[in-house]
């Protein structure tokens, strides 16, 4: 997260002032406050609580010289304080005198009301306990509590609120009843193993000494010496104040402690071994993989098993290569197959992009990693997680958070895995930004791995600054839709008859859940209601006017639906997996159309007209004109063909009528004729482009200066009029004149939906003198960046498009001895895949200005 620190900007840590007179300060050690309770009722015989005194006084002198504080209390049922902790301050020396002098009490055992008096009139200040002291009470009893009404449970609450660490010593055979264990168990601090200890007798006690000494201080971290180093690693951290201990700085270690008691440790310094750990399981042994990001100012990751360690290393400087660490178990068979190594600081000049993250089997690295969207600095990589199967084949996906996307709101990708690895493509970006207003740092944190709402799917978790956010079910659905017949026959003659056809529609869901499905199935979709030429039996039946136009175009059927879980306890809305956010799926059912067997129809058409031997019109004199049309087709089948006759306006329509009409055995020949009575243009707009209303930018330079920068936005909308069809869109915009860029950030230029391809190069080298002819950069004479849209396009639907970006002068001075004003264009390209059986493809290419560009003087270096 970053942090505002004066001049510079920190990322993670804290910032302070440092002064010139900064003097080095001692680690301030806070020590360990001890008291010992010990049981003085009289079921403990005087030898036994003699030896009990000499237990104390041996543990004392072995601890005392730890920076530690000792108080005793004595319990039976009455309760005294023999020395506190002041007192023992007091007495120097003299201590173990105080405790010689001891005297037995006898009497009842009250353990739960002992310990509450330790815990408020010993840990307390008045009695010198010291507030930051690591506070350890030691209960040492022979018997279960007895004749005492204050529950255990309560007191050891008590304890624990005060972060009271408590050891308990149970000497005898009492100890072996259930109950009398089970009080023990309760006084002692978890894990039980390291803070309960039973001997058989009162001479046993001194065996414990070493035991007791390890155990309680290992929690100051003077005890554990098997590295002496590693221990004075986490003082520096834990006293941290203002400065940092030279020899210590940025260091890192792994200790691996086997149950056999032997301790191994492997230290790389200056690296921050162990920033980032994973442990995985293979069939033969398990590994543990560490993260060193700062090693060699690049990054490294080891690799440990019980033969020897493996090292991977970073090419480049500053990437923090193991930040992160992500295990993978790709079949769910309880063996990891897969280990993602993020990079978040990883750049990509070329793609102006930040983090990626590095995909390794238990042979190889893959040379392509997962990387997000180009022109993102968004530290893609800060966090990684496992999922479940999210796409329902089977296999497990993976998910990467990238925070810093977008200005700091942040994204998450989601990778599909593979029977082999991972998709490099994701299958989803969610960003933070549509996921909820106003929240920053998107997937600094990831997990997913567990069902948390109870709905039998895996849910994910993504961390934010000050929220957590948990996903919505995520199911993926298939959609099929068949017809029986397959296509609609044309041969039939007799059109009184009703042509039947079965659709039969299919969801399947790859998620064992059960759900209901609403659907609505709308055929001929793309004409409305009056005009469909198909409905479904026996509901309804109508009768349609011979329309030549739609004869035997596909009907475009409509299918859309809604799923719904089925629970006794719940009832979710599920989101579906896939592109389109919109629940519909379209089906095409065509016609039989007769075309041979290369399915393409090859007509040979005649037409011939004549006005019945009438050779002149005589004005005002002939009320009739007659013209006779003759249409014959010498070739194959011909299909949505017309006759278009136009007539002067002083002439009027009467009728038409079908003179002859003529069949083959091969061929049905059928007559169909539409009158208009207004002009026509024998050209059809299928689709109209609007663009802003100010359509060029204005931009003005001053000549010499190559660094000044101008945003540039240009928008406009595609309305499509007629019926539904497929159409791709292409927009070239031009990026590069010569050797300068036009744009600051060409990667910038990019279009929602659409897809880039490969960069088109210009078709004239010499662009200065084509310049001089025509002042128009274009991709005749520039690099241009090309942009692919897929689109289906519903009939009366709108699509925006915008290309921003800040144009930069640098360029310009290439230019200006052609010019003072340049114009730059881009060209807007489509291909509208019009749906008849000939399956028409219409182009449409549009130069479109862009911006022009003014300059307020004249280069003398020309």
């Amino acid at each position: 997260i970053p942090r505002n620190c004066e001049a510079i900007t920190t990322y993670n840590g804290m910032c302070f002032q440092l002064s010139e007179t900064l003097n080095p300060i001692d680690c301030p050690i806070s020590g360990t406050d001890i008291v010992f309770l010990i049981d003085g009722s009289g079921s403990v015989s005087t030898n036994d609580f003699g030896r009990m005194k000499e237990f104390m006084i041996k543990l004392i002198k072995q601890f005392n010289q730890r920076n530690s504080q000792f108080a005793v209390m004595q319990y039976s049922s009455t309760f005294e304080i023999h020395m506190d902790f002041s007192d023992f301050k007091r007495l120097g020396s003299l201590w173990e005198n105080l405790i010689n002098r001891i005297n037995q009490q006898r009497g009842s055992t009250h353990t739960p009301t002992a310990i509450r008096k330790v815990v408020r009139e010993l840990f307390v200040p008045s009695s010198g306990s010291r507030p930051k002291a690591v506070k350890v009470l030691v209960v040492i009893t022979d018997g279960q509590t007895a004749g005492d009404s204050t529950p255990i449970s309560v007191v050891v609450r008590e304890a624990e609120d005060k972060d009271i660490i408590r050891y308990a010593i149970g000497v005898g055979s009492a100890f072996r009843q259930p109950n009398a264990r089970q009080e023990l168990e309760t006084i002692a601090s978890k894990p039980i193993d390291s803070h309960l200890f039973r001997v058989d007798n009162f001479q046993a006690l001194d065996k414990l000494r070493d035991t007791l000494q390890k155990n309680i201080f290992a929690i100051e971290g003077t005890v554990v010496l098997y590295y002496a180093y590693y221990f004075h690693l986490i003082f520096v951290f834990s006293c941290f104040r203002v400065m940092l201990c030279s020899d210590v700085q940025w260091h890192g270690g792994f200790g691996l402690c086997l149950l056999s008691g032997r301790l191994s440790f492997f230290e790389l310094f200056f690296s921050l071994l162990g920033y980032s750990m994973a442990v995985a399981k293979l069939r033969n042994k398990n590994i543990v993989i560490l993260g060193a990001p700062r090693y060699q100012h690049k990054g490294a990751v080891v690799i440990f098993s019980d033969q020897a360690e493996k090292m991977l290393e970073s090419k480049q400087i500053g990437s923090y290569f193991g930040a992160e660490l992500c295990a993978v178990d790709l079949d769910s068979d309880s063996y990891a197959d897969l280990l993602l190594i993020s990079a978040p600081m990883y750049t990509d000049a070329q793609r102006d992009s930040e983090g990626e993250v590095t995909v390794c089997s238990k042979d190889m690295c893959t040379p392509q990693p997962l990387v997000g969207v180009a022109g993102m600095r968004g530290r893609f990589g800060t966090s990684l997680a496992a999922l479940a199967d999210l796409d329902g084949d089977g296999i497990t996906d993976v998910a990467v958070g990238a925070p810093m996307e977008n200005n700091g709101q942040g994204s998450v990708y989601i990778f599909s895995g593979t029977t082999s690895g991972v998709n490099p493509v994701f299958s989803q970006r969610i960003q933070g930004s549509n996921v909820e207003s106003g929240l920053r740092y998107f997937g600094q944190s990831i997990s997913g791995s567990l069902d948390q709402s109870g709905d039998r799917l895996t849910d994910i978790a993504v961390g934010s600054r000050g929220k957590v956010l948990l996903s919505r079910p995520v199911v993926s659905v298939a959609v099929t839709m068949s017809f029986n017949p397959s296509k609609i026959p044309t041969d039939i003659k007799d059109c009184s008859k009703d042509l039947s056809n079965t659709a039969t529609v299919c969801f399947t869901m790859t998620s064992d859940l059960e759900a209901s499905v609403n659907y609505t199935l709308t055929v001929d979709a793309t004409r409305n209601v009056a005009r469909s030429r198909a409905s479904f039996a026996p509901q309804k039946q109508f009768l349609n006017k011979a329309c030549p136009e739609h004869a035997l175009n596909p009907l475009i059927n409509e299918l859309s639906f809604m799923l719904h879980l089925i629970f006794s306890y719940l009832r979710i809305l599920l989101l579906l997996h896939c592109v389109n956010k919109l629940l519909y799926h379209h089906c095409q059912l065509d016609f039989v159309v007769d075309c041979g067997a290369d399915s393409k129809c090859t007509d040979d058409l005649r037409v011939d007209f004549n006005f019945s031997g009438v050779s002149e019109v005589q004005v005002g004199i002939a009320l009739v004109l007659n013209v006779s049309v003759s249409v014959e087709n010498r070739g194959e089948n011909s299909y949505n063909s017309h006759v278009i006759f136009t007539y002067p306006a002083g002439l009027s329509f009467r009728r038409v009528t079908v003179v002859q009409v003529r069949e083959s055995n091969s061929a049905i020949g059928v007559f169909m004729c539409g009158v208009v009575t207004l002009d026509r243009v024998h050209r059809k707009s299928f689709w109209r482009k609007k663009y802003s209303e100010e359509s060029t930018s204005y931009i003005n330079f001053t000549a010499g200066k190559n660094d000044l920068k101008k945003p540039v936005l240009q928008s406009f909308e595609v309305v499509n009029y007629i019926r539904d069809f497929n159409a791709t869109i292409t927009i070239k915009v031009p990026i590069k004149l010569g050797e300068k860029d036009i744009w600051t950030n060409k990667n910038s230029i990019q279009i929602m939906g659409c897809k880039a391809q490969k960069d088109e190069n210009p078709a004239f080298t010499d662009f200065v003198e084509k310049l001089r002819k025509t002042p128009n950069v274009d991709c005749t004479v520039a690099v241009c960046r090309v942009l692919r849209c897929e689109v289906f396009l519903r009939k009366d639907e709108t699509l925006f498009y915008n290309v921003s970006g800040e144009v930069t002068s640098g360029w310009i001075e290439q230019v200006m001895g052609c010019s003072t004003v340049v114009k730059l264009y881009f060209i807007f390209i489509t291909a509208v895949l019009v749906p008849v059986p000939s399956s028409t493809v219409l182009h449409l290419e549009v130069r479109f200005e862009l911006a022009t560009f003014r300059f307020k003087g004249r280069s003398s270096t020309n």
